[in-house]
């Protein structure tokens, strides 16, 4: 169940304690969020929101987009290679 999840933050940080700053608050909308991956410029991670399931989102530090659905089928081992990202989930697409 989403809503017995914490409240959760995204935070950035650039080398030094004193430039950490939040970028938004994911809250209880996006349970478990896991498998953070930079690829060009973003950051990609998974999520189980109540609406959609599982879902990968990505972030240019200013606006959380959904990149795909997965329902039920949740995405593992993010990884980013050749410019392009990779996940593994047990059902085909």
């Amino acid at each position: 169940m989403i809503s017995d999840q914490q409240d959760r933050e995204l935070w950035r940080i650039n080398g030094d304690t004193s430039e950490t700053e939040k970028v938004f608050d994911i809250g209880l909308a996006i349970a478990a969020p896991r498998s953070f991956v930079s690829l060009d410029g973003y950051m990609y991670f998974t999520g189980l929101t109540a609406d959609d399931g599982y879902v990968v989102f990505r972030t240019d530090g200013d606006i959380l987009e959904t990149v795909v659905t997965l329902g039920q089928d949740r995405p593992t081992s993010l990884t980013a290679a050749g410019g392009r990202l990779f996940f593994r989930t047990d059902e085909a697409l």
